[in-house]
C-alpha cells in the first residue's frame, strides 16, 4: 500500500505540474526523495533545478538500497554510495559509486569505480575496482548465436585498474595506467564427455584461472554537463594497452579502445536529447577468454541492452547506439526513453567484421534525485536470436 500510495501521489504531482507556469518559470522538480515526505506527512523542498543542468550546488552524496535486473544477474539486491560532484569550469563532474550486492543466481559483487579532479583541474584520477563471484552464460565467439549454442560457467574476478591524467588544455587529459585483471575458479556448469565448451576450445582443456597484468596510455575529452544524466557537450576517449609477460601476464597482447559520445538537443517532438554512442574494441595477440570484447563487459556494463552480458564475444568489436530521451512532466519526476543499438563481431575464423546484430528497446524514468540528475532507470530491450531482457537500474547507459 506504501508503494502504492507513493505512486498515486507522484502521479497527482506530475498532473499538476502540466498547468501554465507564471513568468515562464519551471515549477519546483520533483524526485522519490519528495514523493516519501509527501506520503509521510512532510513537505517537498522547493528547489528548482532545471532539467537539463549539471549537478548543483556542492557535494552530492547517496547511500540508497541497490536494486536492478538483468539476465546476466536476474534480481540484484545491495547498497550503492553516490558521490557527484558539482559542475565547474576547470574540470568534468566528479563522480565516484561504490557498491556491495548479491544476486539471485548467487552472485557476490563489489565494486568501486569512477572519476576525481584535483581542486585546480589539472590531475585527474579514474579508478575500477570490483571483486565478483559470478556466473553466466557464454556463447562462443563471433556474432550472436542462437540459444542452442550456450554454455554456463561460474568464476570469480579480481579487477585493479587506474588511471592518473594530467589536463594538456581545457578539458583534454592525457595520462597512463596500470590494470590487473585475474579470474580463477573457472568453471564450465555443463559440458557434457566429449564435448568441449567455447571457454575450452579458445584456453584449453584445463584451464582455471587467467591473469593479465599491463600498462595503458590513455587520451580523454570530457565537456558533459553531467556524468550521469548529460544533455549537452561531447566524451572522447582512447586507450592503448599493452599486457606483456614480464608484468605476469599469462601471455602478451595488446588492446586498443576508441570512444566517443555527443548529445544533441532535439527540439521535436518535446525538446529531448539524442544521445549518440560509438565504441570500437580491438584486440592483437592471446587475450584470455573473459577479456575479449564482449557486449556488457564495458566498464559500466551498459552496452547491448536487448542481450544478456556476454551474449556477443569476438577478437574485435564495433559498437554504435542511439537514445532518444525526453521529460513526461515538468516537474521532471517521470522521462522515458528509446533506443537502438549495433554490434558488429569478427568473424573466428576469418576474422573479418560480420554484418551487425541489431538490439533496442524503450524505458521508463523516475528521478530519484533531482539536484544530481540521477535517475532509476526501467529499459525493455530485444536484440537477435531471441535475446530479451528487463533491464532496471539507475543513471543512465551513456
Amino acid at each position: 500500500m506504501r508503494i502504492l500510495s507513493c505512486l498515486v501521489v507522484a502521479f497527482a504531482s506530475t498532473v499538476a505540474a502540466q498547468t501554465p507556469d507564471t513568468a515562464g518559470q519551471l515549477p519546483p522538480q520533483r524526485d522519490l526523495m519528495d514523493i516519501a515526505r509527501k506520503v509521510l506527512g512532510g513537505t517537498p523542498d522547493s528547489v528548482v533545478v532545471a532539467p537539463d543542468s549539471g549537478a548543483e550546488g556542492g557535494l552530492t552524496v547517496a547511500l540508497l538500497p541497490a536494486i536492478s535486473v538483468n539476465p546476466a544477474t536476474g534480481l540484484l539486491l545491495g547498497v550503492a554510495a553516490t558521490a557527484i560532484g558539482p559542475s565547474q569550469p576547470s574540470a568534468p563532474p566528479a563522480a565516484v559509486y561504490a557498491s556491495v550486492s548479491y544476486t539471485t543466481k548467487k552472485q557476490l559483487k563489489l565494486a568501486v569505480r569512477g572519476s576525481v579532479y584535483s581542486r585546480d583541474g589539472k590531475l585527474a584520477l579514474t579508478a575500477d575496482w570490483r571483486y565478483h563471484d559470478n556466473n553466466q552464460p557464454t556463447y562462443g565467439l563471433g556474432p550472436a548465436q542462437p540459444s542452442s549454442e550456450q554454455h554456463d560457467m561460474a568464476f570469480k574476478q579480481i579487477r585493479l585498474s587506474q588511471v592518473l591524467a594530467r589536463r594538456l588544455s581545457g578539458r583534454l587529459y592525457a595520462g597512463a595506467g596500470y590494470h590487473f585483471e585475474h579470474y580463477y575458479n573457472i568453471v564450465d556448469l555443463d559440458t557434457v564427455p566429449g564435448e568441449l565448451s567455447p571457454f575450452q576450445e579458445y584456453s584449453g582443456v584445463g584451464t582455471t584461472q587467467t591473469t593479465s597484468s599491463g600498462v595503458s596510455g590513455q587520451l580523454l575529452y570530457d565537456s558533459r554537463d553531467s556524468p550521469v544524466y548529460p544533455t549537452a557537450g561531447q566524451y572522447a576517449a582512447a586507450g592503448f594497452y599493452l599486457y606483456p609477460t614480464w608484468l605476469g601476464s599469462n601471455d602478451s597482447w595488446q588492446a586498443m579502445i576508441l570512444e566517443s559520445r555527443i548529445y544533441p538537443r532535439i527540439s521535436w517532438p518535446n525538446e529531448g536529447t539524442l544521445a549518440l554512442w560509438a565504441r570500437g574494441w580491438f584486440t592483437l595477440g592471446q587475450p584470455p577468454y573473459m577479456e575479449l570484447p564482449a557486449i556488457g563487459w564495458d566498464p559500466a556494463s551498459r552496452t547491448g541492452r536487448g542481450y544478456v552480458q556476454g551474449r556477443i564475444r569476438a577478437e574485435n568489436l564495433l559498437y554504435v547506439e542511439a537514445e532518444y530521451r525526453v521529460n513526461l512532466s515538468r516537474n521532471g519526476f517521470w522521462g522515458a526513453s528509446a533506443f537502438l543499438n549495433f554490434t558488429s563481431a569478427t568473424d573466428p575464423v576469418t576474422r573479418g567484421l560480420q554484418a551487425p546484430d541489431v538490439g533496442g528497446g524503450v524505458g521508463l524514468r523516475l528521478k530519484l534525485n533531482k539536484k544530481s540528475h540521477t535517475n532509476i532507470t526501467l529499459d525493455w530491450g530485444m536484440g537477435a536470436g531471441g535475446s530479451r531482457g528487463l533491464f532496471l537500474g539507475t543513471g543512465e547507459a551513456f
